[in-house]
């Protein structure tokens, strides 16, 4: 014996005369073959519909499903393990025993699309920014992450970096974001909906007072209905927009045959242009164009701070005057008097911020005056009663119908003309007849 003498065992049985008991007196040693290269994925690609627990009882939350692994252009998805040697093992005798080493592998054999090796070739980073797939041994960046049924249950909210198609509808409650484009094939309920690009419905869009749909582009749909639009672009309706708030930076176009638009409010830079604009039933309906919607929402976020400010303001003052009569009497204690100097700090604070609020709507007011657009609202067809129109600074309520008309602004007052006729190429995809 020549290899893996155990001479602490012998050494203890010899002490302790402990005889014709097996002992493990000599041992050999295993070859360790070598561990073959890997691929380590530094991204999840292998993303599983597992629900997130959420409260006491457990309720499941649904919607956070996480089933888009979202990766950076440049960023790492995966990075070769090299293979190791091995380690030789030896018998008790000293007879070699020989090992295996690792196979290697090539880490380029599993680039798919939108994917390159690093410098040193060990490593495969994203060429695009996307959805990072595994598709059988291929790692692939998708820029457009495709939903083949509705968006609910089954797929959760997404949050993309590319582009999202939807081969269904957006069920009620639930988003959508996105940096590219979102398409939807069939209907909007009520739920969010957030892209950079454009967000194109082919069917319609049936929110409520809560649900928001937001474009860096265009906002492309067959109806909007009870809905809150805004739109870096066009907002472009092929049939009607029914008591809903539309932002839009450029125009609000209804293009079809008989578009009409009744109820809410619609705000563009450039133009409102439908065929009937309000409704036979005199529905308040409030379009205005010439200035920044984002200037006019600012207008209308001063207005409800101050109004808020105003109510709080005036409750302050109140427990103040009750407190300091209180104390006249002398019969305010520490707590109290503590309690008058906080009202006092928190009156302050308030008439602070109620300034600035004034100063910043005046500012704006300026802003808005002095970089007011050319803009007109048009109605192909028909202007009915009920509907009020800001075109800068003027106002006009439309008491009686009007037929095929445009109303512009000229010297501070609204005039009117015969029908300017449709915008050109901004209907980007649709047309009348759809």
């Amino acid at each position: 014996i020549t290899f893996g003498f155990q001479e602490e065992n012998v050494s203890k049985c010899l002490d302790e005369g402990t005889f014709n008991i097996p002992i493990l007196a000599a041992e050999g040693r295993q070859a360790i073959n070598g561990q073959n290269a890997k691929i380590e994925y530094l991204v999840n690609v292998n993303k599983k519909v597992i629900p997130k627990y959420i409260g006491e009882d457990e309720s499941i939350d649904y919607k956070d499903l996480s089933i888009v692994e979202n990766v950076e252009q440049g960023q790492k998805l995966a990075k070769k393990i090299p293979a190791t040697e091995g380690e030789s093992g030896r018998t008790v005798l000293g007879i070699k025993i020989e090992t295996k080493s690792g196979k290697d592998i090539e880490i380029k054999d599993i680039l798919g699309d939108n994917v390159e090796l690093s410098d040193d070739g060990e490593s495969i980073v994203a060429s695009i920014s996307g959805q990072v797939v595994l598709k059988g041994k291929l790692l692939s960046v998708e820029p457009i992450f495709e939903v083949a049924g509705d968006v609910g249950p089954e797929t959760g909210n997404i949050n993309f970096i590319g582009s999202v198609v939807v081969k269904g509808s957006v069920s009620d409650n639930y988003s959508i974001k996105a940096e590219g484009n979102i398409d939807v094939h069939g209907t909007v309920g009520k739920c969010d909906l957030e892209s950079k690009g454009d967000i194109m419905v082919k069917l319609g869009i049936q929110g409520n007072e809560n649900s928001h749909v937001k474009a860096g582009g265009d906002v492309i749909a067959k109806f909007i209905q009870f809905s809150n639009i805004q739109a870096g672009n066009n907002v472009v309706v092929t049939e009607a927009i029914l008591n809903s708030n539309i932002d839009a930076d450029n125009r609000i176009i209804l293009i079809g045959k008989r578009a009409s638009a009744s109820g809410g409010r619609l705000r563009a830079l450039i133009e409102v242009n439908g065929k009937v604009l309000g409704s036979q039933a005199g529905a308040k309906t409030l379009i205005e164009t010439g200035v920044s919607p984002a200037k006019r929402r600012a207008i209308d976020d001063f207005d409800r701070e101050k109004e808020e400010l105003d109510i709080s303001i005036e409750e302050t003052e109140r427990n103040i005057k009750s407190l300091e009569q209180a104390a006249k009497l002398k019969k305010l204690d520490d707590e109290k008097k503590e309690q008058l100097q906080s009202y006092k700090e928190q009156l302050e604070q308030a008439n602070t911020r109620r300034e600035e609020i004034v100063l910043s709507r005046e500012t704006l007011m300026q802003e808005i005056e002095a970089d007011k657009v050319e803009s007109t609202i048009s109605a192909g067809k028909e202007m009915l009663p009920g509907v009020q129109l800001v075109i800068g600074s003027a106002e006009f309520a439309i008491r009686q119908s009007y037929k095929a008309i445009t109303f512009f602004e000229e010297d501070g007052m609204i005039q009117t003309e015969k029908y300017r006729g449709e915008p050109k190429n901004e209907n980007k995809g649709f047309t009348e007849e759809e």
